[in-house]
């Protein structure tokens, strides 16, 4: 086996100053941020999401007696009849101070009889009554009711049951319910400025904190992703100096530190192998070379019987007319003898 053979042409080397991207590191650095932003993305949405949702259950606790409240300063139906003038004073006093509400009286089955609102804004002619009834009965907040301004939405509300009067005066308290008071309390206004929420100072600071605590987690991960990683990429480097050395020199072993992992094992291995690689390549040579040297010698011890024995005949076949018998025997004898010992040489060969 020849020294071309044993150092046979290795794979051109990659360039040391590779893209970051096509590394281990950069890889894994780019899964990292991609990861960190679509977690901080659902993050800050779900925190605004939420934020909505406390408001709008703060905000139903807070005026749970609300419609209550409304329903026992006047009387809104009397004897199952609209009381108009109750009914607009109430709504104009309390439009005037919360503008975020939108009042509406609804029968006992739920049909819109009166509302706060522009004509044609209200989309629903009725609400459904269950959620009314849940809140009634104590249903834990938050509780959604119809917003009779749309005709799939939902919001927090108040509701109170209107009883039956007549003359002003309340009836037999087993008599039956003249409608509700319905109050929704995040109004058409209300929606608006909580869509604005995205725009306050206050969570574009929280916002801001979000993804400067996200940034120092990254910068983290990033870290603890470059360490382990580091190990890894100076094995590759001795790797392919193993290689570009066409497999003769063995890389030098560097100390590890701390207890030993797959990484170090790894590390081991590869040193381990790379030894035992140089070794047998450097046995392979000098069996080549003692190959040679055989060769060489035994060309050597070959040629000259061989030349004897060539030598002889060729006189003998040349001279054959003027040689005696006593001559052409010697001859024959001569060239015997140095066929034997070729034969001998062979043998032992």
């Amino acid at each position: 086996m020849s020294d071309q053979t044993a150092g046979a042409s290795p794979a051109e080397p990659s360039s040391p100053r590779r893209a970051l991207v096509g590394t281990l590191y950069g890889k894994l650095a780019t899964i990292l941020f991609g990861l960190f932003l679509v977690l901080g993305l659902l993050y800050t949405a779900w925190i605004i999401r939420t934020s909505q949702f406390y408001l709008q259950e703060v905000n139903q606790k807070l005026n749970l007696n609300l419609a209550k409240h409304l329903a026992a300063e006047r009387i809104l139906l009397d004897d199952g009849r609209i009381n108009k003038a109750a009914a607009e004073e109430t709504f104009r006093t309390l439009m005037a101070i919360n503008r975020s509400i939108e009042i509406y009286l609804l029968d006992p089955g739920g049909r819109i009889l009166a509302f706060s609102a522009a004509p044609g804004a209200v989309r629903r002619d009725r609400v459904s009554l269950e959620p009314v009834k849940a809140l009634l009965a104590g249903g834990p907040a938050p509780i959604y009711g119809d917003d009779p301004r749309s005709e799939t939405r939902t919001k927090v509300f108040s509701a109170t049951a209107l009883t039956r009067t007549r003359g002003g005066q309340p009836v037999a308290p087993d008599a039956p319910l003249d409608g509700y008071l319905y109050v929704i309390l995040v109004g058409e206004e209300y929606t608006s400025a909580l869509g604005l929420v995205g725009q306050s100072r206050t969570l574009r600071a929280s916002a801001w904190g979000v993804g400067l605590l996200i940034g120092l987690g990254l910068v983290a991960a990033l870290l603890i992703v470059h360490w382990l990683t580091k190990r890894l990429t100076l094995l590759a480097r001795d790797m392919e100096a193993f290689r570009a050395s066409g497999f003769s020199e063995a890389p030098a072993l560097r100390r590890g530190s701390g207890p030993g992992d797959e990484l170090d094992l790894l590390r081991l291995t590869f040193h381990e192998m790379s030894g035992r690689i140089v070794e047998q390549i450097a046995n392979l040579r000098d069996v080549d070379r003692l190959r040679r040297d055989l060769v060489a010698n035994v060309s050597h011890d070959l040629r000259t019987p061989m030349a004897s024995v060539h030598g002889y005949l060729e006189t003998l076949l040349l001279k054959e007319p003027t040689l005696t018998e006593a001559d052409k025997r010697r001859y024959l004898q001569v060239a015997l003898k140095h066929s034997r010992g070729l034969t001998t040489m062979v043998a032992e060969l």
